[in-house]
């Protein structure tokens, strides 16, 4: 190397305090402020106000929740208990009746007797009474719930409306065998023969009166009204 050219460097870089420092701070000043200036100069632009996010509400689902405690089975109706007492009255026309009765329980009998006697004592409970009035033609009868209680006396009237009734078949003059049919709403409720006093019950029939004696041979029908109390006599020629 050349030795000019060495000292010459060496005077430049390798002396700090030389005469040459200003010479060597002059010439690395403008690279610095080059550097300096081509440096980008970053702007932080204020972010916008932050969007509000409202939340979402979900509705609540309440599940029901049993309580074992409180639910109960449903219990079967108990039967009552003890006993208790019945009457039983009996009025036809108005006035005071003879009846016979019986006291049911589904099919099955539980009680008879007769109407107009001292209560009598029964087991609590809930039946049905039979009242059937005497003598009647047409088997006349009442079926009326009984509802007995523990200590208690219940009591039933039975009501009735009857008729008396003599149908007589006739032929020259004179009673003959025969038969009458009382019908009522079309269904049969009687049979009476010629010549018989009955006691029906009062109400409209249709009397249906047949003749087979001998040479007498026939049958008619009849419309017939019975109001209470009546007492009627047909009679029927052939």
């Amino acid at each position: 190397m050349n030795t000019a050219l060495f000292l010459s460097l060496f005077t430049l870089f390798g002396n700090p305090l030389g005469p040459t420092t200003t010479v060597r701070q002059a010439a690395i000043a403008p690279a610095l402020q080059v550097r300096a200036t081509t440096s980008p100069t970053v702007r932080v632009q204020p972010s916008a106000s932050p969007t509000q996010v409202t939340p979402i509400r979900r509705p609540r689902t309440r599940v029901p929740v049993r309580n074992p405690r409180l639910e109960r089975e449903p219990q079967e109706p108990q039967e009552p208990q003890g006993t208790g007492a019945y009457t039983c009255t009996v009025l036809e026309n108005g006035a005071a009746g003879a009846a016979s009765y019986r006291v049911v329980k589904g099919s099955q009998t539980v009680a008879t007797g007769r109407c107009g006697s001292p209560a009598a004592s029964i087991a609590a409970g809930d039946y049905r009474i039979i009242v059937t009035l005497d003598g009647m033609a047409d088997g006349a009868n009442r079926n009326m719930p009984l509802t007995i209680r523990n200590g208690r006396t219940s009591s039933v009237r039975a009501v009735f409306e009857t008729s008396r009734l003599t149908v007589t078949t006739m032929h020259d003059g004179r009673r003959i065998p025969g038969r009458a049919v009382l019908k009522k709403n079309g269904r049969v409720v009687a049979s009476l023969g010629s010549g018989v006093y009955s006691k029906v019950s009062s109400g409209t029939y249709q009397v249906e009166v047949t003749v087979n004696y001998g040479s007498v041979r026939g049958s008619r029908t009849i419309d017939l009204e019975l109001s209470p109390g009546q007492v009627r006599a047909l009679n029927v020629p052939f």
